[in-house]
């Protein structure tokens, strides 16, 4: 009776996908990044790694839901 049952893995707490929490990190930083939204400025490099790894996720899920 005293014994505890194995609890699962916790969620994410946002209940986001890892896909989903990437592209939100990459929109949260271009709505506050002066860079971002500068018309004469180049790319920002952060916007463009963030993009990245949003990416390479999003053609993982794609790949893995393939049969």
């Amino acid at each position: 009776m005293g014994e505890s049952r194995p609890q699962p893995p916790a969620a994410d707490p946002s209940g986001l996908t890892p896909t989903q929490q990437a592209y939100s990190a990459y929109v949260t930083h271009a709505l506050v990044c002066a860079d971002c939204h500068s018309l004469d400025g180049g790319q920002c490099a952060r916007s463009e790694q963030l993009w990245q790894v949003y990416r390479q996720l999003r053609r993982d899920e794609r790949a893995a839901a393939r049969p």
